[in-house]
């Protein structure tokens, strides 16, 4: 009798047909418009001693930021992100008697117009920054943008999938699986140095928040 019952079991799972399904990949882009700006500026100097050469800096780096205060940036937006000390380089062998001091200060700020970063940076270099980079226009919050643009990407996997059923002959069921796929983080436009300096043209533009998913839809 137990082999039976099992026998009836094996059977009853074997009868248990698999759903025919069909997956696709669907993708969605939302245009933003940036609410935030973003810049750094450096101060690099060189000395004949570690006392000179970082009180220069810090003279430098003081007025650099009493002039970004002058220009209505506040303490709060300002943020040192890198200091350095160390003996400079150069044909493979450490300079004896030289010292190279780095102070970087980024500024993050509500979008205050291309015009008036340029303004900020024209300021800084202006007030003894020897560097500029990294200037970047961004969106403090994407969620919103990011839950259309899952939408809009979860309407073209289904259109996607639509076609294809119907060029088989099939038509479409419900959703089965919905996974999805984080794309990479755009690239920060920076790492170019400024020794001279004049104040360039700044455009914020748009920002672009992008999602792709993957479905599977049941196939009948």
């Amino acid at each position: 009798m137990i082999r039976s019952a099992l026998l009836v079991v094996v059977f009853a799972a074997a009868g248990l047909a698999q759903p025919r399904t069909i997956t696709v990949s669907g993708s969605g882009q939302v245009q933003v418009t940036p609410d935030r700006a973003q810049f750094t500026v450096g101060v690099a100097t060189r000395g004949g001693s570690v006392s000179e050469a970082v009180r220069e800096n810090n003279e430098k780096t003081r007025r650099v930021i009493e002039a970004l205060k002058a220009h209505g940036v506040t303490a709060g937006e300002i943020q040192t992100t890198n200091f350095s000390l160390q003996q400079p380089y150069e044909s493979g062998r450490r300079v004896v008697g030289q010292y190279d001091v780095q102070n970087n200060v980024t500024v993050t700020r509500k979008t205050p117009g291309a015009g008036a970063m340029s303004e900020l940076l024209q300021a800084a270099v202006d007030a003894g920054a020897n560097q500029a980079w990294s200037v970047r226009f961004f969106v403090a919050d994407v969620s919103a943008a990011r839950d259309k643009a899952l939408a809009a990407a979860y309407a073209d996997a289904k259109t996607r999938a639509e076609k294809l059923a119907a060029a088989a002959g099939k038509s479409l069921g419900e959703p089965l699986v919905i996974t999805t796929e984080q794309p990479p983080n755009p690239p920060r436009v920076g790492g170019v140095e400024a020794l001279t300096f004049a104040a360039p043209p700044i455009e914020s533009g748009m920002q672009a928040v992008n999602a792709t998913i993957v479905v599977t839809f049941e196939l009948k």
